[in-house]
């Protein structure tokens, strides 16, 4: 997307800082009316390619076959750079995977990564810790919590991380 002047001029700091999160195209060289819009609605398009492949691998990851179409965006952005329109076939592909995407988009927006997490008292428990063993509030409560949260986040296999954590949970004092 194309920042507005404000954003930029409120944000020069973060924007200097983070330069890899930033693409600064010159337009000086742009002599026609529009070419600066036909510049930005092209790069809208190569934007939202960046995202599908995100999504498309994200499918790949869950073992799902659905692929949504990103040539046909990256051919809009090039039709948009040369002013030309799309054929019957190419606008039928372009609004079914629009439509797709729309429909990816409503299905993640409704993922919300509050919900990921369940509680460790929930996890404790199902590690064969009873609520009232957990709530005691002690020091020794805390270190468990604190290394159990390091086990599950190091990256150790399933199986290593289920021994681990079964052996964090026998020793809660009864």
């Amino acid at each position: 997307m194309v920042l507005p002047k404000s954003y930029v001029k409120n944000n020069l700091n973060d924007i200097k800082e983070h330069t890899g999160n930033y693409m600064v195209f010159s337009t000086k060289h742009l002599n026609f009316p529009g070419d600066e819009k036909r510049v930005e609605c092209a790069m809208e398009a190569v934007m939202l390619c960046n995202s599908l492949n995100w999504a498309n691998n994200l499918h790949k990851e869950m073992g799902s076959k659905k692929r949504l179409n990103v040539d046909i965006i990256f051919e809009a952005s090039k039709a948009v750079l040369m002013d030309r329109a799309f054929t019957d076939d190419e606008l039928y592909q372009f609004y079914k995977t629009m439509r797709e995407i729309l429909a990816f988009g409503n299905m993640i927006e409704k993922f919300n990564t509050d919900d990921l997490f369940l509680s460790y008292e929930l996890e404790f428990i199902l590690l064969g810790v009873s609520l009232k063993n957990q709530k005691k509030n002690t020091d020794k409560e805390r270190e468990l919590h604190e290394l159990y949260g390091d086990a599950k986040f190091s990256g150790l296999d399933l199986d290593s991380f289920i021994k681990e954590a079964k052996r964090i949970s026998k020793e809660f004092p009864n």
